[in-house]
């Protein structure tokens, strides 16, 4: 992406999973709490979290930014770290595992293969203009674990 953006005035803001009220992390607290969601591969894979006024805020930092490419990342925990810290509410089990091929029959291979690969990244560009996330992760998915979800999507 920087090298076909170097001379265009064009801003682009990476982003890493994005949780919230609504989306994929939603669907991930109905899976865990309804027993339908396994820990794709090892676990041991990072995943990068924003929370979303958080990336709302990224990208209009971006906006008053120099051109160029910019990350934005809360926090990078393990698969089975978030998984464990939603599984901390009550009435939720920690899940079994399952390798990413036969995750991928009920997921899609595309969506397994996502939700087992390692995504870290450094948002200090975006931070030299001014942008820090004000998120928190965990109290961010112990909401959705407090709120009225449907009992399977």
């Amino acid at each position: 992406a920087e090298e076909a953006l170097k001379d265009t005035p064009a801003r682009v803001v990476r982003l890493p999973w994005v949780y919230g009220t609504g989306g994929w992390f939603r669907d991930l607290v109905v899976g865990l709490r309804t027993r339908r969601y396994r820990i794709v591969g090892s676990g041991l894979n990072r995943w990068g979290l924003l929370g979303v006024h958080d990336a709302v805020a990224a990208l209009r930092a971006a906006l008053d930014a120099e051109p160029g490419v910019y990350n934005a990342i809360e926090a990078a925990p393990t698969q089975e770290e978030v998984v464990n810290s939603v599984c901390r509410a009550p009435g939720f089990h920690r899940p079994d595992r399952a390798p990413r091929a036969l995750s991928g029959i009920p997921l899609g291979s595309a969506l397994a293969h996502s939700l087992e690969a390692s995504v870290w990244t450094t948002d200090a560009r975006l931070r030299q203009v001014g942008w820090t996330p004000q998120g928190e992760w965990q109290a961010g998915l112990r909401e959705l674990t407090e709120i009225s979800l449907p009992a399977s999507v």
